[in-house]
């Protein structure tokens, strides 16, 4: 499936090229800059056996979600007057923690085991344009992004009576013995936007499709990657 990934988004490249090369002049091309908020919301499954052992010990387990940013660059590239490729690389974080807590409150502490992870992420985006008033126009958006993990932390974190004790650093979260994820990443991107002229507003929603969790992780469960981006940007046209 992941070799399947790469190719559809290179033939997409390719066709995407073609199209232009033939008929797109410079001024049906802009760059365009783009930064914001991220809430990572990656979607787990945990091994069935733990879930039932920490339950019976009045223990609550879940993913929970993070907060981080994005930045990078997009080429807007007209096709016609409503329909745009629209290829971009993107610095974006995908982190999420791991919790565990105490139902019955009885040891009065909660522990995580916070995983900020750091992408290199390239979307190509088929974007449709609806012009809404004068110079005022909403985009939909849609299409498929690969990322590869390239840092982040690993590190614990307690809680007890409010009062956070950050435990120890575990390391580089794609490395083999401290975080141990898989680097490479995959999947399908859908956003809103709307545009006034040279500016931009929006929000988008990765959808990771691959398994990025390592065999070796204590709850043996699986992860993959979820993200909600809301963006501000600036597009400027190559005149």
């Amino acid at each position: 499936m992941r070799r399947n990934i790469i190719i559809t988004l290179l033939s997409l490249c390719c066709i995407c090229h073609t199209a232009v090369a033939d008929r797109i002049e410079r001024e049906d091309i802009a760059i365009g800059f783009r930064g914001g908020l991220n809430i990572s919301s990656s979607r787990g499954s945990y091994n069935g056996n733990l879930v039932k052992e920490l339950a019976k010990q009045g223990i609550d387990t879940r993913f929970d979600e993070e907060f981080g940013g994005h930045f990078g660059v997009i080429a807007d590239i007209g096709i016609t007057d409503w329909f745009y490729i629209q290829p971009g690389v993107y610095f974006t974080t995908k982190s999420f923690d791991f919790y565990l807590s105490d139902k019955e409150k009885e040891l009065e502490y909660s522990w995580r085991r916070l995983y900020e992870l750091y992408y290199l992420e390239i979307p190509v985006l088929a974007s449709f344009r609806i012009e809404l008033a004068d110079d005022f126009k909403l985009q939909l958006n849609t299409g498929a992004f690969v990322a590869c993990g390239v840092g982040g932390n690993v590190k614990d974190v307690i809680l007890k009576s409010e009062i956070i004790d950050i435990g120890d650093f575990l390391g580089n979260p794609f490395v083999k013995g401290e975080g141990g994820l898989h680097r490479f990443d995959a999947g399908l991107q859908f956003g809103i936007g709307f545009s006034y002229k040279e500016f931009f507003i929006g929000a988008a929603y990765d959808l990771g499709l691959f398994d990025i969790t390592a065999k070796d992780l204590a709850y043996g469960g699986s992860i993959k990657t979820g993200n909600i981006m809301v963006s501000i940007g600036y597009t400027l046209p190559l005149d």
